[in-house]
């Protein structure tokens, strides 16, 4: 079975089909969709940082201080 987990508060512009047969492609056990956000905005977000293999190492919800963002290299401008 394939369980889809969406947030109440936000909107969604996502292919659920191509999402699900993305996530199938991968065999994974779990597979997130996201999107950039500009460096000024990511105290509203849980922001991810991902390596070359798109797997997440890093993780911040509503980062506050910008050290943080430079450690999850955020750029200034996206």
């Amino acid at each position: 079975d394939i369980v889809a987990i969406l947030s109440g508060d936000q909107l969604f512009r996502l292919n659920l089909r191509e999402f699900v047969e993305f996530h199938k492609g991968k065999n994974a056990e779990i597979t997130i969709a996201s999107t950039p956000v500009a460096r000024e905005s990511t105290s509203s977000f849980g922001i991810l940082k991902i390596n070359k293999e798109q797997k997440i190492i890093d993780f911040e919800e509503k980062p506050q201080h910008q050290e943080i963002l430079d450690k999850l290299e955020i750029p200034s401008v996206l």
